[in-house]
């Protein structure tokens, strides 16, 4: 996709109507209360997981799904963080701001390095209040970061496809590591448990 197809300019979402604002309240908290369901869910996984590290030692595989799981924990705050559901500007599932109208932004993650890899570009959505406050600073910064995204050599991409390309690498250039590390942490084991039964 182009620069102009990416990045757009923020956008009011506006329900005036008492009756669908009350029912939008409720779908929103109903999906809030299934997303920290989840996340609970994948941080006892999660954990079970670390505890057995801890204790023991994780194989290639187990490695795979910690990681996975992390991923997953991860992407699923994320997501509902930056969705219409919940305001950008707060910082956790529990205390998300899930009432109200919404302002979409597009927020423009500017690489330290420019020729090493695309603008990212992300979409974000604000409360109407907290955007009446911010707003001015944004317009501004958003004004600027889309002429750098047009004039930079590698363009810009959205978030969803750095998202998976990072995963990509992580799993194809660290799992290597892992599986030594993990008949490293195998041979630890044994080696202690020989030790305990010849004491």
């Amino acid at each position: 996709m182009t620069c102009e197809e990416l990045i757009k300019p923020p956008r009011e979402y506006i329900i005036r109507n008492s009756r669908l604002r009350k029912i939008r309240k409720e779908l929103r908290n109903l999906i809030k209360l299934a997303v920290l369901d989840e996340y609970e869910r994948l941080h006892k996984l999660e954990m079970l997981y670390r505890n057995k590290k801890f204790k023991e030692y994780l194989n290639v595989a187990q490695e795979k799904r910690l990681t996975h799981l992390m991923y997953m924990r991860q992407y699923l705050e994320h997501t509902f963080l930056n969705s219409i559901c919940a305001c950008a500007r707060g910082n956790s599932l529990t205390h998300a701001d899930v009432s109200g109208d919404r302002v979409r932004y597009y927020l423009i993650h500017k690489n330290k390095h420019w020729d090493d890899k695309p603008c990212i570009v992300e979409k974000q959505f604000y409360s109407t209040d907290t955007f009446k406050k911010v707003g001015p600073k944004y317009m501004e910064a958003y004004r600027h970061m889309r002429w750098i995204c047009k004039h930079h050599p590698l363009g810009c991409i959205s978030y969803e496809e750095d998202r998976r390309e990072t995963e990509r690498k992580f799993r194809k250039g660290f799992y290597e590591k892992w599986k030594e590390s993990a008949e490293e942490g195998k041979k630890h084991y044994y080696q202690k448990k020989k030790k305990i039964k010849k004491g």
